[in-house]
């Protein structure tokens, strides 16, 4: 994933590193009270693991990291053993938040515009966002599925490109060549040498 693509990503992610929103507000209250609570978090704590520590203790309420795991992997994820699943999730979770932490607390970019809501009758939604820069404007769109702990994000798209496949497509050409044991210990590796802060 190329520098520009992280830092797009890293901007998306801005929303759920929140956590004041509440199990029953609708798909973009949520999105937009978490980018108000994100953003107070890393004014306070700025980069350092505390403030990585506390904005994770909420991601995990707002984003459902077991079901983009699950996207991610396709159809990997049904031929995985229950350890093998448990591990990617913590793996790939950990990568994600290491990787966009020290980005999304040092952002002090535009704030974020709402565009537009659209929610299935299967209790799924996307919230369609703007963020304006000096130079260019970039469309992000979030997925959530309503569960019983409310409205959860399983991919976000930014410029029309999915998190979810854009990692899938790198995760399936490492399960073909070495397997899902090959990748888990990639991952795991990536994992140890990107800083916790």
């Amino acid at each position: 994933m190329n520098r520009r693509r992280r830092f797009l990503l890293a901007c998306a992610a801005l929303p759920w590193l929140g956590g004041i929103a509440r199990a029953d507000d609708g798909p973009t209250a949520v999105v937009r009270e978490t980018i108000t609570a994100v953003l107070a978090i890393a004014r306070e704590a700025g980069p350092g693991d505390a403030g990585r520590e506390a904005a994770f203790a909420v991601v995990r309420r707002h984003f459902d990291f077991e079901s983009m795991s699950r996207r991610v992997l396709a159809t990997h994820w049904a031929a995985a053993t229950g350890a093998q699943r448990a591990r990617f999730v913590t793996l790939f979770t950990e990568l994600l938040t290491r990787t966009y932490w020290r980005k999304i607390a040092n952002y002090r970019g535009a704030p974020v515009e709402f565009i537009d809501e659209r929610v299935r009758d299967e209790g799924y939604a996307t919230v369609s966002t703007r963020v304006d820069t000096d130079t260019v404007s970039i469309p992000v769109d979030y997925r959530l599925r309503h569960t019983a702990a409310g409205w959860q994000a399983y991919d976000v798209s930014i410029e029309q490109v999915s998190l979810v496949r854009n990692y899938r497509g790198s995760f399936q050409d490492i399960v073909r060549k070495d397997g899902l044991d090959g990748l888990l210990d990639q991952l795991a590796q990536k994992v140890a040498e990107v800083p916790r802060t």
